[in-house]
């Protein structure tokens, strides 16, 4: 599954790209500067909604586990992979792969309504230009 990069989340979030109301196993969050990764791998509930995740610091090269849910809402940003953001787009808009001879495969996002579009390698980003496009215009 892929995410958006760690400069798109941030971007996704400042426009007000909805946040999960729950942190599940497979999300991927970034800090807002976008030079930190936490997944979630795993989640126990204890009272006060402490999970377990993996933590990685790019910067400092580090792992660490577990921290309360409030906290990672707090200090990280949403990384969405493609079938979220669709889900915000609405059903109108369609994702498709084309593969090309040249430079592999890659993804094409529209809703011929709007004439919004984007093409990108990773699915997740080709959705989030589409997204940033409607926002930004706002």
């Amino acid at each position: 599954m892929e995410h958006v990069t760690f400069k798109t989340a941030p971007l996704l979030a400042h426009l007000g790209f909805q946040q999960p109301e729950n942190i599940e196993c497979g999300q991927v969050w970034v800090t807002p500067e976008g030079d930190e990764l936490l997944t979630i791998t795993s989640r126990f509930d204890y009272g006060k909604a402490i999970i377990t995740w993996d933590f990685f610091a790019i910067n400092l090269n580090k792992a660490v586990s577990g921290v309360p849910e409030d906290s990672v809402k707090k200090h990280f940003v949403f990384a969405p992979t493609a079938t979220d953001i669709l889900k915000e787009l609405g059903e109108d808009w369609k994702l498709s792969a084309a593969t090309l001879p040249i430079n592999g495969v890659y993804w094409t996002c529209i809703n011929s309504i709007e004439n919004y579009g984007s093409t990108d390698k990773n699915p997740a980003e080709c959705a989030a230009m589409a997204w940033l496009q409607i926002h930004e215009k706002k």
